[in-house]
C-alpha cells in the first residue's frame, strides 16, 4: 500500500474500510488520552497536552502517537483519521506513515526515532 506525505487516503484503504464489520473504536486510555487497539500496537491521542504541564507537553497541544514494545513514535497534531483507516493493515504500515510525515513542525520530541 502506497502511504503519502499527505493526509489522503488511498483508495484500497478505502475499500477495506468498506468491507470492515466494525468500524475501530477509540476508548478512554487515561485520564488525558484516547486509544485505538491494533493487533500488537495501539494508536493514542491526546487533545490536549497543555493539562500535562509545561514539563511534560512538549512542542505541541495535540499529540498522536503510534506504539509498539514500549516505543511511542508521536506525530504533533491530530492524526487519529489516518491512523483509523491504515490500522486494519497493520503495524508496518502505520509506521511507514508516521516515517514519512515525522517532517517540519509533526516531529515530536518526546517521540523515538
Amino acid at each position: 500500500m502506497d502511504v503519502h506525505l499527505t493526509k489522503q487516503t488511498s483508495c484500497d484503504t478505502l475499500e477495506a474500510m468498506k468491507n470492515l464489520k466494525e468500524i475501530p473504536k477509540w476508548e478512554t486510555g487515561g485520564p488525558h488520552n484516547i486509544m485505538l487497539k491494533g493487533d500488537g500496537f495501539h494508536i493514542s491521542y491526546n487533545k490536549d497536552t497543555d493539562e500535562l504541564g509545561e514539563f511534560l507537553r512538549g512542542d505541541a497541544h495535540q499529540e498522536t502517537a503510534l506504539v509498539k514494545d514500549g516505543k511511542y513514535y508521536i506525530l504533533n497534531g491530530d492524526w487519529r483519521e489516518d491512523y483509523e483507516k491504515l490500522l486494519i493493515h497493520g503495524f508496518e504500515v502505520c509506521k511507514k506513515f508516521f516515517d514519512k510525515n515525522n517532517i517540519g513542525n509533526n516531529t515530536s520530541t518526546w517521540s523515538n526515532k
